[in-house]
């Protein structure tokens, strides 16, 4: 009877699902090039991202069918081009993995990866995210879009910044 007590009790406050991670699904959202003449529409239940003139909003242009996370997403200013920037927070065998990945119509045109924009540091406490220690973290946030520019602070003063016009990248130091 001892034994069943115990095992009762170690079920109901260790395995129970209230002391289990819990995480929200992404959301769907409506994303506007700088020049709000394209818009891309955000569907995480069918995994893709939709493109549309905001001048005829019931017209597809294209579509890109990618798994939705919790990443940010661009349109650029002539709408052929989506950009994916990763959350914060990556695995530290995951270093060579795409950070930032530019699309069109025709599929993936150029990545890069955490490793090439920044040198992933450990987490800390403090930071809002895990805290294990096979975590990294490569960006700040965070990430601005001025003038058809994505900007993403890498710790501090650095910055790396993507021009959507030309698909380059550049660091800028403030």
């Amino acid at each position: 009877m001892r034994k069943l007590l115990i095992i009762i009790i170690f079920n109901f406050f260790i395995l129970s699902p209230a002391t289990a991670e819990r995480y929200t699904a992404p959301k769907g959202e409506q994303i506007y090039s700088s020049n709000a003449k394209f818009f891309i529409n955000i569907d995480p239940q069918y995994n893709r991202i939709e493109v549309f003139s905001a001048s005829n909003k019931n017209t597809l242009l294209w579509t890109l069918n990618k798994k939705i996370g919790f990443h940010r997403y661009f349109i650029s200013n002539d709408g052929e081009r989506i950009f994916i920037v990763k959350e914060r927070f990556l695995k530290a065998n995951d270093l060579n993995a795409e950070a930032v990945s530019i699309y069109t119509k025709n599929g993936l045109e150029k990545s890069f990866s955490y490793s090439q924009l920044s040198k992933p540091r450990r987490s800390r406490k403090g930071d809002t995210g895990p805290e294990e220690s096979y975590w990294r973290v490569w960006r700040d946030e965070p990430v601005i879009v001025e003038n058809n520019q994505i900007i993403i602070s890498v710790f501090g003063k650095e910055k790396k910044i993507i021009d959507m016009s030309s698909n380059n990248i550049y660091l800028s130091r403030n």
